[in-house]
């Protein structure tokens, strides 16, 4: 093997080739169990197997191509080293095709994956869901309106739960008036907004959370008619406010009170309202029914 000019591969010289394995441990192998070398395509480029008599392969830790492009000492590094060969050696590019086709499996996979667990059809940004981002305040939609049906000078309650910003959830609030004679009265205003779960929306999830808030309610408003004889109340659902809408109203003829509770979905947002006062049935329930649309009127659907 003389009679071969010197070259090296990876630092070894010609009368023996030394396949690197990206690792610290290295082989050597002599050129006259050399049988062939193969190009091998990778997704980032190419690399050099080197197969020997007894049909093992050895990857190359040069030559090779990387991710910055081709390189053009690679075909005449492969020459060389054909050269070097005491016999013939067999030279073999596998073929691309094979390769792209693995790896558009591949990704094709792991795309399947990912969409499966994120479900992207499920996000509020998906065509066609319209949800809300973020609530109002819940004050700013009833501050007015309570100064107006409360007199006088209603003691106002602002529940913790509203944060600035778009990531809060819930924000409610809530007016009592005094205990003059005719001042009796309360309304109130709940706001949520149902966050999507893994696997499921946010709007399905409201329509759940909808059905308990409404039975919940309702189990209140047939407690107490069922324990005070004064008190009487007629229930049902209401068309015309959002997506679902249902609401109570109730009488208490012993003081006068007209009590309304409404329960709302629209997309994934739940309002609730209750607004009772000592006036007459009708307008405590235009009053209440009104607020609620307020209410709708300033979520932001997207």
């Amino acid at each position: 093997m003389n009679q071969h000019p010197r070259f090296t591969v990876s630092g070894v010289a010609a009368s023996k080739i030394e396949p690197n394995r990206l690792v610290r441990k290295t082989r050597t192998i002599p050129w006259r169990e050399v049988t062939g070398f193969h190009v091998l395509p990778t997704l980032f480029g190419r690399s050099v197997v080197v197969s020997d008599s007894d049909g093992r392969r050895y990857s190359l830790a040069a030559p090779r191509e990387g991710l910055l492009g081709r390189d053009p000492r690679f075909g005449e590094a492969l020459e060389a080293m054909n050269a070097l060969a005491p016999r013939p050696v067999e030279v073999k590019s596998i073929s691309m095709w094979a390769v792209r086709i693995t790896v558009w499996i591949v990704v094709t996979a792991i795309a399947a994956a990912l969409v499966f667990v994120w479900r992207p059809w499920l996000e509020p940004w998906w065509p066609g869901r319209d949800e809300a981002g973020s609530l109002p305040r819940a004050c700013a939609v009833v501050d007015r309106p309570a100064a107006e049906w409360l007199p006088p000078s209603p003691e106002r309650t602002v529940f913790s739960l509203h944060e600035d910003g778009t990531s809060f959830v819930n924000s409610e609030c809530a007016y009592r008036s005094g205990q003059g004679a005719g001042a009796r009265g309360s309304v109130r205003l709940e706001l949520d907004r149902v966050l999507r779960t893994t696997s499921t929306g946010a709007t399905e999830k409201a329509r759940a959370d909808y059905a308990e808030a409404r039975e919940a309610v309702a189990e209140c408003v047939r407690a107490r008619s069922g324990r005070d004889k004064d008190w009487t109340a007629v229930v049902g659902d209401v068309a015309g406010l959002g997506d679902q809408a249902w609401r109570s109203v109730a009488l208490d003829r012993g003081t006068g009170e007209t009590e309304v509770r409404i329960v709302i979905r629209r997309a994934n947002v739940l309002v609730e309202i209750d607004h009772s006062a000592q006036r007459p049935k009708e307008q405590v329930v235009s009053a209440a029914d009104a607020l609620a649309r307020e209410a709708l009127r300033r979520l932001d659907g997207r």
